[in-house]
């Protein structure tokens, strides 16, 4: 049998403060951890379902043999429409299709091989009673998701998995619950709390208790810091979006406090980072001045470089005292 696998990473993440694909565990990125798992359970056609920094992440996969999707749509968050896109590329390729978000690095490569091989048109694992990820689809069963997707009656709604299983159930596709001792099919990584646990299990996998790196964190301040991750985010989003209010609602962030911030800056700075177009219910329109935007791409390219100087200097002075 030939299986494929669509992995998605189209979403915002609001709640780490930074972009969740390119976090570290540790010599790869959670990402890259994904596709190597999927890629050792004998998976052969990995699909990678992109939106925003979807450049970054294709840089990061360059060399991982995957092909790129980009969901248009990923300022809604619709993690089930990102799925529709993968299973129809992935459609008469395969026999059976894995779903994955890419946030979830830690699933083991033995869970992916049980749920594959078995018998039925819908499987799914679960540890401790919860439901998690991968799921597996059968032939039939993605073909049918795919086309209840695109009904004029599907609706997204907050809990992926959850509406999932109420889709496939209403398409009277039976499913198949695999019950594993994979704490790493439900740890999906949405705060600092998830990330530490996702290392403490790689620390334990890889036989260690302990594991040094060095982490950096690029602010700009005067009196008081007014520019740092979540300033980035913002003013990238209302690039991306034209919007402020679009941008309040990927960040899960009040349209008041989205002002402050952009008001901070101007006022630190003394000059505008966006212009202003007019508008009614929808707070109007925003982009980018052209000083906005060259201050956005410094800041990115100082912060990138402060993290790459400060893991020069801890392999130089720290890392050969560890141990």
């Amino acid at each position: 049998m030939r299986y494929g696998a669509v992995v998605t990473v189209a979403e915002i993440s609001s709640q780490m403060g930074e972009f969740k694909p390119m976090l570290p565990i540790g010599k790869e990125t959670m990402i890259q951890r994904v596709v190597r798992t999927l890629r050792k359970a004998d998976v052969e056609d990995v699909v990678v379902i992109t939106g925003y920094r979807h450049e970054v992440i294709e840089e990061n996969l360059n060399d991982a043999g995957v092909m790129f999707l980009k969901n248009e749509r990923f300022i809604q968050g619709d993690w089930i429409d990102s799925v529709k896109m993968g299973m129809e590329w992935l459609d008469d390729k395969c026999d059976k299709i894995l779903a994955i978000p890419g946030d979830i690095p830690m699933v083991m490569e033995n869970t992916i091989r049980e749920l594959l091989a078995k018998e039925g048109e819908f499987a799914y694992p679960t540890f401790q009673g919860e439901p998690g990820y991968p799921i597996v689809l059968g032939s039939q069963a993605a073909a049918g998701l795919t086309n209840a997707i695109s009904t004029e009656e599907y609706q997204a709604k907050p809990n992926a998995i959850e509406h999932l299983l109420e889709i496939t159930k209403g398409l009277g596709i039976q499913d198949t619950k695999l019950a594993v001792e994979d704490v790493g099919v439900t740890l999906q990584i949405n705060s600092q709390k998830d990330y530490e646990k996702a290392l403490k299990l790689y620390l334990d996998e890889a036989g260690r208790n302990d594991q040094v790196r060095v982490i950096t964190k690029t602010m700009l301040a005067t009196d008081e810091k007014f520019f740092g991750n979540g300033t980035e985010q913002l003013l990238e989003l209302i690039g991306v979006t034209g919007s402020v209010n679009a941008a309040c609602q990927a960040m899960q962030m009040s349209y008041t406090k989205a002002w402050k911030m952009i008001n901070r800056i101007e006022k630190k700075l003394g000059y505008r980072v966006m212009e202003r177009v007019a508008g009614g219910r929808e707070g109007g329109g925003s982009q980018l001045t052209e000083e906005g935007e060259r201050l956005l791409r410094a800041y990115q390219k100082m912060r990138a470089e402060v993290q790459a100087a400060a893991e020069i200097s801890f392999q130089k002075y720290v890392s050969g005292i560890l141990g």
